[in-house]
């Protein structure tokens, strides 16, 4: 947890950071400087999409024991739907977040296992998605699309081919 803390130490209210390199333009008043970029939002960013990327690997699993595979729906209503819309603010409170630009990010994670939720309850993910826990867990946790090959039921690798 201490490593936590020390992560959101920095608010991100002020910035006070000075500019490296100041200039005049000779068509405009007043005095320009080049800020050199502050890497503690991207410390804060990372670490922010690490936690939520497991929380939603919990909540896929969730929704596959008990959705999915049982059927089970009032879990998803009375439980994930809810945790869902709730978590955002939970862990905006926890890590006294001040910027808006993680707030935002924190809040959006967590539409995908809501919809991921909704997904599952009117029995519409893929076959190849609904194949075991490990497809379904990764399948929520990600923020990006992830391919599935339906004959062998798994992920789709990338090619450095297709990376380029």
């Amino acid at each position: 947890m201490s490593i936590l803390k020390l992560v959101f130490e920095n608010k991100l209210i002020l910035d006070d950071r000075e500019p490296t390199l100041e200039f005049h333009l000779p068509f405009l008043e007043g005095k320009y400087g080049l800020l050199l970029p502050d890497l503690s939002i991207w410390n804060q960013l990372i670490m922010l999409l690490i936690i939520q990327s497991i929380i939603c690997a919990l909540l896929g699993a969730i929704i596959f024991e008990f959705i999915v595979k049982r059927r089970m729906n009032l879990i998803g209503l009375g439980f994930i739907l809810p945790l869902s819309i709730m978590l955002p603010f939970a862990l905006i409170t926890i890590f006294d977040l001040r910027s808006r630009v993680l707030m935002l990010s924190c809040g959006t994670s967590f539409v995908i296992p809501f919809f991921r939720c909704l997904e599952a309850m009117y029995g519409v993910p893929s076959p190849a998605v609904k194949h075991s826990l490990e497809n379904y867990t990764l399948y929520c946790s990600c923020i990006f699309e992830i391919l599935f090959d339906h004959d062998k039921k798994t992920p789709l690798k990338v090619t450095f081919k297709e990376k380029m």
